[in-house]
């Protein structure tokens, strides 16, 4: 069989790629998608005495953009989040927020969204989108908020009463990103630490 793939490979070389076996996979790669790259794909095949048209599918690009000004930043600090779109919809469209794939609640439909104490809470991943446009939403941004370690706590294992001469394990946790990689251990009423590590 012969595809007819070929027309639009040779009017995007490098950008598209025949990726099927000229069997019964007529599969076609498209990289670095373009906005003029939307519009309805279809392929024929033919034998030497017989052509027949697949149904076919409708590629939507969008160009909704989200910035993020700092990608990463410490507990406390602002982060402003700023979407954008050169799409020709209302003179001025209202935008639609999300983390984590779900809407944002309560949030300002402006194109331009400041956190401004950011907490560990709102690291995530963060998209935008034009309300009245929501399936067309901006390729995500992922949100990184470093911290101080907090929720310390330590255990002990065997518990309770512990026999002279037997062992023990203390055990410290901590919530803190980057995760804590070293810890001092000190006694009670002794300044110099007992360990470390």
């Amino acid at each position: 069989m012969n595809h007819d793939w070929k027309k639009i490979s040779d009017d995007n070389a490098g950008r598209v790629s025949y990726c099927g076996n000229k069997d019964n996979n007529c599969t076609l790669r498209i990289t670095d998608l373009r906005e003029e790259d939307s519009t309805s794909y279809y392929f024929s095949f033919a034998t030497w005495d017989y052509r027949k048209d697949g149904s076919s599918i409708s590629l939507t690009v969008t160009d909704v953009v989200l910035e993020m000004e700092p990608p990463s930043v410490s507990e406390g600090n602002r982060v402003t989040l700023t979407c954008t779109t050169k799409c020709s919809l209302d003179p001025n469209p209202e935008y639609s927020w999300y983390k984590n794939g779900q809407p944002i609640e309560n949030t300002n439909t402006n194109s331009t969204v400041h956190i401004l104490a950011v907490s560990s809470e709102d690291a995530g991943r963060y998209s935008c989108g034009v309300k009245g446009h929501e399936t067309l939403l901006s390729p995500e941004k992922t949100l990184n908020v470093t911290y101080a370690p907090k929720s310390t706590s330590v255990s002990i294992s065997p518990s309770g009463e512990i026999v002279e001469g037997s062992s023990v394990s203390l055990t410290c946790s901590s919530d803190a990103n980057p995760p804590v990689d070293k810890h001092t251990w000190y006694k009670k009423t002794v300044t110099s630490p007992k360990a470390s590590g």
